[in-house]
């Protein structure tokens, strides 16, 4: 769903939903995430910045590389920084 989509329908659909953005911080470097994602809460966004972790390491392509300084920042629509998940911290190495 779009911005103006989401504006057109008001409260009526912004009750209860947020709009999340899960961006990927590896040391200084930040990848924007352009889209976002519509969720009820924070505690839901963290669970799937985790589960995408969860994932992202079990890819084969993964093997090897330093994850250490890797996570997942997650805004509001505002911008703001909202909450870190960090990859060592789903495994409980951190």
């Amino acid at each position: 769903m779009t911005d103006r989509t989401r504006r057109r329908l008001g409260s009526w659909y912004t009750w209860g939903v947020q709009h999340f953005y899960f961006h990927v911080r590896d040391g200084e470097l930040l990848i924007e995430d352009p889209d976002g994602v519509d969720l009820p809460d924070l505690d839901t966004a963290r669970s799937k910045a985790a589960a995408a972790i969860r994932e992202a390491v079990s890819k084969p392509s993964s093997a090897g590389r330093d994850l250490s300084r890797r996570r997942f920042e997650i805004a509001d629509a505002q911008g703001r920084l909202l909450a870190t998940v960090a990859f060592l911290d789903v495994f409980g190495l951190h």
